[in-house]
C-alpha cells in the first residue's frame, strides 16, 4: 500500500493536482487559464479513487493522464465507494449502508432478529454500571462488531450515540453490552433504507450551518454529552444535507449546564472551521459568518460579552476562542428554542 500511494501521490502531480492542506486524501485540479471555468475534484483512499469534473471532456483527459502510471479499471457512474451506495438524480444525491448492514447482520447473526424503533433503549445512562460484572479478557466478538459500527457510523448519525457507548466498553465489555450491539442491529435492520441526501441548491455553494448541544452530568463520573452536527442550508434555513456529526464524552467535568455546552459548541466550531477551509481550497469559500444554533441562551450571551465572570471565569480560554471567532464574522451564534433539539 505505501509504494501505491507514492505512485498515486506522483501521478496526481505530474497531472496537475495539488494535495489540500486540511485534508491529505483530498486532491484539487483548476485551469491555469483564469476565464476558463474547469476543475476537478479527487479523493483517494488507499488503491480506491473517485473524480469528480466539470465536464466530460476533462473527465477524458484526466483519465487518459491517469492510465499512464496505473491499470484502472473505471466506473462512470459509480453506485458504491469504500462501502458506501450511492444513488443520484438530477437534484438529490443519496448515499446509503445497506451492502454493510447486511453483512453485518450475518456476522452477528441478528438476519432474523426483530426490527426495534431505536438504537437505544430509554433512559440508558440512568442504569447502575457499576453493578455489572466486566468480563477478564477482551471480547474480540464485541470488538469486530463495534469496529464495524463505527465504520458504518459515516453515514447513519441516527447511531451516533448508540455507538458511542459501545465504545467506551471496549475493553471490559460484559452480557449487557452484547445486548446494546444487538439493538443496534435491530434498528438498522428495520431502517436498511434510510440515506444520507444532499439537495442541489440553487446557489454555486450553499451555506454550512451547525447545530450543537450537551446533556449536563449525564455519565456516572459527572461528565456530560456532546454532539453537534454540520450541514448545508439554504436562505429559508431549510437542511440541504448532513456532512459531519459527532457524539462523544466530554473530557473535562463541566460545572454547570452552560459550561457543558460551550465544551459543545467548541468542538463544533473547529469542525466548523475545518470545513470552511476545506471549501475554501475547493474555490468555494463561506462568504457570510456561519449560522450556529444551540438552545443555551447564556452561551449566546457570552459569546458577545464577558458576563456571568464570577461563574465563568474557570474556563476563560475557551470563551475567548467562541469570541474571537463571532468578532471575525466567521461564526454567529444563534439561539433556538428547546423543541428543535429533540
Amino acid at each position: 500500500p505505501k509504494l501505491a500511494a507514492n505512485k498515486a501521490e506522483k501521478m496526481f502531480i505530474e497531472t496537475g493536482f495539488k494535495s489540500a492542506i486540511n485534508d491529505p486524501c483530498l486532491y484539487i485540479w483548476s485551469s491555469k487559464d483564469k476565464k476558463s471555468n474547469e476543475y476537478a475534484i479527487a479523493i483517494k483512499w488507499v488503491d480506491d479513487i473517485i473524480l469528480a469534473t466539470s465536464s466530460k471532456d476533462l473527465q477524458s483527459k484526466i483519465l487518459k493522464a491517469w492510465k499512464k502510471h496505473f491499470d484502472f479499471k473505471f466506473q462512470f457512474e459509480p453506485s458504491k465507494f469504500l462501502g458506501f451506495m450511492m444513488k443520484k438524480t438530477d437534484q438529490e444525491i443519496f448515499i446509503s449502508q445497506e451492502h454493510q448492514i447486511n453483512d453485518f447482520l450475518r456476522a452477528t447473526g441478528l438476519e432474523e432478529a426483530n426490527a426495534v424503533s431505536t438504537p437505544l433503549e430509554a433512559n440508558v445512562h440512568s442504569k447502575d454500571q457499576d453493578e455489572r460484572t466486566a468480563t477478564m479478557e477482551r471480547n474480540h466478538d464485541y470488538m469486530k462488531a463495534t469496529g464495524k459500527l463505527i465504520w458504518m457510523q459515516n453515514a447513519r448519525f441516527d447511531c451516533a450515540l448508540a455507538i458511542n457507548l459501545c465504545c467506551r466498553q471496549m475493553a471490559f465489555s460484559n452480557k449487557q453490552d452484547d445486548l446494546n450491539i444487538k439493538r443496534i442491529g435491530r434498528y438498522l435492520k428495520g431502517t436498511k433504507d434510510m440515506a444520507l441526501f444532499f439537495k442541489k441548491s440553487g446557489k454555486k455553494c450553499p451555506k454550512i450551518c451547525a447545530y450543537c448541544d450537551a446533556s449536563f452530568a449525564d455519565n456516572k463520573d459527572g461528565k456530560s454529552t456532546g454532539g453537534y452536527f454540520i450541514a448545508f442550508e439554504n436562505e429559508q434555513g431549510d437542511i440541504l444535507g448532513v456532512v459531519i456529526a459527532k457524539c462523544f464524552k466530554q473530557k473535562l467535568v463541566a460545572h454547570s449546564t452552560l459550561e457543558s455546552e460551550l465544551y459543545a459548541a467548541v468542538e463544533a466550531l473547529k469542525a466548523v472551521e475545518w470545513t470552511r477551509n476545506i471549501l475554501v481550497e475547493m474555490g468555494y469559500p463561506q462568504t457570510e459568518p456561519t449560522n450556529v444554533y444551540t438552545d443555551a441562551r447564556t452561551l449566546v450571551d457570552i459569546s458577545k460579552e464577558p458576563v456571568l465572570h464570577a461563574r465563568t471565569k474557570h474556563f476563560r480560554l475557551k470563551q475567548a476562542y467562541v469570541r474571537d471567532l463571532v468578532h471575525r464574522q466567521v461564526i454567529r451564534l444563534v439561539h433556538i428554542p428547546v423543541s428543535y433539539t429533540h
